[in-house]
């Protein structure tokens, strides 16, 4: 179904030629190592986990399987042809920043001063919405709740 090569480096000091080296193949898409360091920041940044290099390469399988499992839902999503709106994705962004605790429209600015990638944000977002409209296709005609439930 797919292969996985774990590339492992010292955080971002990684040299630039590295950087587009393949972390993953998931059904002939590439994963770039590149793309597995911004999403690294990310997690990093997000979650104020230490930014070392030790703890980059502690998290960065997990953080692999998360790019890998995004890239299965994007596939699945285009095989099932799930088109995401701007206002699913104003939802989205709307209910993080709630969930956060952070005023509207603090989100971007938060990327933007951490010096992020927003675009990265963003895509894990549409994984996540993708996936939740599969599994509603998939499984919502199956789920019957009951008056007790």
């Amino acid at each position: 179904m797919f292969a996985v090569t774990i590339l492992v480096f010292a955080g971002s000091s990684i040299r630039a030629q590295d950087s587009q080296s393949i972390a993953a193949v998931v059904n002939d898409e590439v994963i770039s190592v590149y793309d597995l360091i911004i999403r690294i920041d990310l997690v990093v940044a997000t979650t104020g986990l230490q930014n070392s290099p030790e703890v980059r390469r502690n998290i960065a399988p997990q953080v692999l399987q998360n790019l890998i499992d995004e890239r299965l839902q994007f596939q699945e999503g285009a095989r099932l042809k799930i088109q995401i709106t701007e206002d699913q994705m104003a939802r989205a962004v709307a209910s993080l920043e709630d969930d956060s605790g952070a005023p509207p429209g603090r989100f971007f600015e938060f990327l933007q001063a951490s010096g992020l990638n927003q675009e990265t944000a963003l895509e894990q977002m549409r994984a996540q919405i993708v996936w939740g409209i599969a599994v509603r296709r998939r499984l919502g005609p199956n789920v019957a709740v009951g008056q007790e439930e």
